[in-house]
């Protein structure tokens, strides 16, 4: 599966082909892969956030879940959607415009 791929590409078109694999189970399993098996084809799947790849003891599985609950937490008390990250600009669902200073600007 993942020993075959070339590239990130490759990789998350194998992970993608299997079934109930969506975006969120590659970027988690990306980052395993890349973090603690040190497969190269995967450091571009790693999401900028921490994951279960960044998990290497029961301490660290505690602070993880912890930090997971707290951040869902927030996000429900402020509202903001659970994939947004704090602070970060959005883009228009549609694709087009740019974003800057945080705002999504029409082109």
């Amino acid at each position: 599966m993942w020993t075959g791929a070339v590239d990130a590409a490759a990789l998350r078109a194998n992970l993608a082909a299997l079934p109930g694999f969506g975006e969120m189970k590659i970027k988690a399993l990306g980052s395993v892969l890349a973090k603690r098996f040190g497969v190269e084809a995967a450091r571009d799947l790693v999401p900028w956030h921490p994951t279960l790849g960044d998990v290497d003891s029961h301490a660290a599985l505690a602070d993880y879940q912890a930090a997971k609950r707290a951040r869902k937490a927030e996000r429900s008390r402020t509202g903001a959607p659970l994939g947004a990250r704090r602070g970060s600009p959005r883009r228009p669902a549609d694709g087009t415009g740019s974003v800057q200073g945080g705002r999504a600007r029409e082109n």
